[in-house]
C-alpha cells in the first residue's frame, strides 16, 4: 500500500504531465482546424436562438435550461478540439437533452416549479412524445421535424455516455489511462454527430419560433441558422414550410 508520501508525489507527477500535455495540445496548431471551425460556426445558432428569442420567450428558469444547452455544445467543441472524444459525445447529448428541457417546461410551468423542489422528473422519450403530439408540430408535412431521426441521434449518443459500443471507448483492455488522444476517425464521428445534432435542433426552434423568425425579423438569426442548414435543399424546405428565409 502506497505511503501517503508517495501518493502525494505521485499526484504531483501525475498533474504535472497531464498539464504539460495539455499545454502542448492548446498550442499546437491542428491541421483539423477547418473541422473546428465549421463546427463553431454551427454554434452561432443556438447562442442566436439563446439571445434573441428564447431569453424573452421562456421563463428564468427555463430559459437556464437553453443557457445549459448552449455550454454544453461550447464545451463539447472544447472537449473535441482536445481530444477527449467520449467526454464531447456527453456534452453534446447534453446539449440535446436541455434544449428539450427549456422547450417542455417553458410550456409546463407547474411541472417547472415542481421540478425545482426536486419533485418533477420526465425522460427524453417522454418529452419526444408530447412534442409529436403538439399542434406545433403535428401539422407539419411528416418527417419535416423528424422525431425519429431525434431519438436514434440521442440513442446514438447514450452509448458513447456510457461507452456500450467499443467505437466510443477511450481506452483498449491493455493500454493505460487516456484522456485525450488525437485521433481522426473519432474527429470525424464527431463532427458527424455535432453537424446532426444542431441540424436537428435548428429545425425543432424554427417550428417552435417560426413566427418569430418569418418575414423580415431577425436576420442575423436567420443568417446564423444557415451555418446549420447549409445546403439549398433545406433553405427550400424551411421557406416552403415554415415561410422563413434562412440567409
Amino acid at each position: 500500500m502506497p505511503t501517503s508520501a508517495e501518493l502525494r508525489n505521485n499526484y504531483q507527477r501525475f498533474t504535472r504531465n497531464y498539464l504539460t500535455d495539455l499545454a502542448i495540445r492548446i498550442e499546437d496548431p491542428s491541421e483539423s482546424d477547418e473541422v473546428f471551425l465549421r463546427s463553431y460556426k454551427r454554434l452561432t445558432s443556438l447562442n442566436s436562438w439563446q439571445e434573441f428569442v428564447v431569453k424573452r420567450k421562456a421563463s428564468d428558469e427555463a430559459y437556464a435550461f437553453f443557457i445549459e444547452a448552449h455550454n454544453d455544445a461550447v464545451s463539447s467543441h472544447v472537449l473535441a478540439r482536445i481530444g477527449s472524444w467520449r467526454a464531447a459525445l456527453q456534452s453534446l447529448r447534453s446539449c440535446l437533452e436541455n434544449v428539450f428541457f427549456c422547450e417542455y417546461y417553458k410550456d409546463h410551468p407547474v411541472e417547472l416549479r415542481l421540478w425545482c423542489d426536486g419533485k418533477h422528473r420526465i425522460t427524453f422519450s417522454e418529452m419526444v412524445a408530447y412534442f409529436k403530439v403538439h399542434p406545433d408540430f403535428f401539422s407539419l408535412p411528416a418527417q419535416f421535424v423528424d422525431f425519429s431521426q431525434i431519438q436514434r441521434e440521442y440513442s446514438t449518443l447514450s452509448r458513447a455516455v456510457h461507452a456500450s459500443a467499443r467505437s466510443f471507448r477511450m481506452t483498449a483492455s491493455d493500454t493505460k489511462t487516456i484522456i485525450w488522444e488525437k485521433d481522426a476517425a473519432k474527429l470525424n464521428m464527431w463532427d458527424s454527430r455535432q453537424r446532426e445534432v444542431i441540424m436537428l435542433l435548428n429545425y425543432f426552434l424554427l417550428t417552435s419560433y417560426r413566427t418569430e423568425v418569418n418575414g423580415a425579423r431577425l436576420p442575423g438569426l436567420r443568417k446564423a441558422i444557415g451555418y446549420s442548414l447549409d445546403n439549398e435543399d433545406h433553405r427550400t424546405r424551411v421557406k416552403e414550410i415554415l415561410g422563413v428565409n434562412i440567409l
